[in-house]
């Protein structure tokens, strides 16, 4: 069964970025979607003309729920 990223009402600019290998980075943004805040974290790529496009790959979370995700990332670091 194929995941599709949930279409976004409205996205904002990256609040940070970082490379995830030679072809792709991880964005970090804000955006609003059916009138929730949304946390993305996306994997984007490069197409050939050298436009950054947004994967499937990613993870949205509501706003409120992001002290939770910063538990599950300590709790990771701890345990790496």
């Amino acid at each position: 069964m194929a995941v599709v990223a949930p279409s976004v009402d409205q996205a904002e600019a990256p609040v940070y970025a970082f490379r995830k290998n030679a072809r792709e980075e991880v964005r970090a943004s804000l955006s609003t979607y059916r009138g929730y805040r949304l946390a993305d974290l996306r994997v984007f790529v490069e197409d050939e003309a050298g436009n950054s496009i947004p994967t499937r790959k990613g993870l949205a979370v509501r706003v409120e729920d992001l002290p939770a995700l910063r538990d599950a990332v300590d709790a990771l670091l701890a345990a790496a």
